[in-house]
C-alpha cells in the first residue's frame, strides 16, 4: 500500500464518522474538504496525517463514534469522491473554502466557541451543508 492511499483510507473515515450521520455523501465531502483546505492553508506544514490526528482538537461539534455501514449507498458514493477531494480534482468545494465547522445547534467545543465563533471577523460563516455550517 502506497502512503497515499493510507492517508485517503484515514481521510474517508474521519469524513464518515463527522458526516454520515447527517444522512448525504455531501456532508461528508464537505468534511474531507475541510481537511483538505487545512493541508492547503499549511496547517501542521500540510502533513495530513497530523492534520487528520489532530482533527477532533478543532471541532464545534464533538460526535461519538458510530459504527460505519459500508452498505449505505451515501458512503459507497462519498468513497468513490475520496480520491478526487484528496487530489484536488473534484471541482467545487462544498465548504466553501472552510477550514472549521459545527452544527450551530450543537456547539460543544470550547476552543471552537472561542476561537472560531467569538471571531467573527476572522472566521466569517462561508457556507452550509445540511445542518452542518462552515467557517473560513
Amino acid at each position: 500500500m502506497m502512503p497515499d492511499a493510507f492517508i485517503k483510507g484515514q481521510l474517508a473515515a474521519y469524513a464518515i464518522q463527522q458526516g454520515a450521520r447527517h444522512g448525504g455523501v455531501n456532508n461528508m465531502a464537505a468534511v474531507a474538504m475541510v481537511m483538505h483546505n487545512r493541508a492547503n492553508a499549511g496547517w501542521y506544514g500540510g502533513d495530513w496525517m497530523t492534520i487528520l490526528e489532530n482533527a477532533s482538537q478543532r471541532e464545534g461539534t464533538h460526535y461519538d463514534p458510530q459504527p460505519v455501514n459500508l452498505r449505505d449507498p451515501s458512503v459507497r458514493q462519498f468513497l468513490q469522491r475520496v480520491d478526487d477531494i484528496f487530489d484536488d480534482s473534484e471541482g467545487t468545494d462544498l465548504s466553501g473554502g472552510a477550514l472549521f465547522y459545527c452544527e450551530l445547534h450543537k456547539v460543544d467545543g470550547k476552543w471552537f466557541q472561542q476561537n472560531v465563533l467569538k471571531n467573527k471577523e476572522d472566521h466569517r460563516m462561508v457556507g452550509t451543508v445540511g445542518p452542518v455550517s462552515f467557517f473560513d
